[in-house]
């Protein structure tokens, strides 16, 4: 087993149960910490954070029907702020569907850094 590289807290402000005991603090490790920042970033929106000037933006697309061309620009928008934001991950792709107006599925597949055979697909509703 390797040793834990990465990790970080988990704020989903309930109840953690570690066996019977309840815990405070939840934490994610390695890939999953990984995934939980590319998802922040995803869903972040340029400007919303200070000294932060790009994210994904997804919520500006929420309630539209996005042509093709702003599926490529938004998908070009996430991925260099992927790149900036996220040293830790190496992004191989990330295709965006749009299943009704209204939901967006971004699905990102990506390996970490430190083992890039160890590649995972995530998706991200919205």
């Amino acid at each position: 087993m390797q040793p834990v590289l990465y990790r970080d807290i988990d704020f989903r402000l309930q109840k953690i149960f570690s066996g019977a005991v309840p815990t405070d603090v939840s934490v994610k490790e390695d890939l999953n910490d990984i995934f939980q920042s590319i998802k922040n970033i995803i869903l972040t929106s340029p400007r919303e954070r200070p000294f932060l000037n790009s994210g994904g933006d997804l919520y500006s697309f929420k309630y539209e029907k996005i042509a093709p061309i702003e599926l490529s620009i938004l998908t070009q928008q996430i991925r260099a702020s992927l790149n900036i934001l996220e040293p830790r991950a190496i992004i191989n792709s990330i295709n965006i569907r749009q299943t009704t107006p209204g939901n967006l599925e971004v699905e990102v597949n990506f390996a970490p850094v430190y083992n890039p055979e160890l590649a995972r697909i995530r998706s991200i509703r919205v």
